[in-house]
């Protein structure tokens, strides 16, 4: 996870300039705390292992969070639905 870690956030920052927040309001109302701890953890480069690892659960659990926040997000990849969380909390 260390190795990916700088080529993630070069990409969340790229993608992050780009996308705005979601227009469905507040990310704080649209995803559970789960799903923004998974989501934080993905901006911080971990993949889905190691975030699992981290919080205790498989990382199959860590997907569906994923899964689910790109759905609420409305976010075609992880990457984007991280970047989208990031933009939202910057924008506070």
């Amino acid at each position: 996870a260390t190795a990916l870690r700088p080529r993630v956030r070069a990409d969340l920052r790229r993608v992050s300039s780009t996308i705005a927040a979601p227009q469905r309001g507040s990310v704080d109302g649209v995803l559970s705390a789960r799903e923004r701890e998974v989501l934080a953890l993905v901006q911080s480069g971990l993949s889905s292992a190691a975030i699992g690892h981290r919080l205790g659960v498989a990382s199959t659990t860590v997907d569906s969070h994923v899964r689910s926040a790109m759905r609420k997000l409305d976010a075609p990849t992880r990457l984007v639905a991280a970047a989208r969380m990031g933009a939202e909390d910057s924008s506070k």
